[in-house]
């Protein structure tokens, strides 16, 4: 779960990047928790990645960041 919505996750151990979904960036408004650009403002353009992304995997909540990618699905892939 993120933000209280039901997520499709997929674990990759094969990569080195947490992803997120451009779409699923989206629907759970977090377009504004992008990385910043040098200065301190907010990159311009789309975001390309996101800070401070909370899961809550079962029982535990987890805090990591994420490549935000055009694919759909999955929603969430953790490398």
């Amino acid at each position: 779960k993120c933000r209280d919505q039901e997520l499709r996750v997929a674990v990759d151990t094969g990569t080195h990047h947490n992803q997120i979904s451009a779409g699923c960036l989206s629907r759970l408004g977090l377009g504004k928790k992008v990385l910043k650009a040098p200065g301190g403002g907010l990159a311009p353009g789309p975001p390309t990645q996101v800070e401070q992304l909370e899961l809550q995997l079962g029982q535990e909540t987890v805090a990591c960041s994420a490549q935000v990618v055009d694919a759909e699905s999955p929603e969430v892939c953790l490398g």
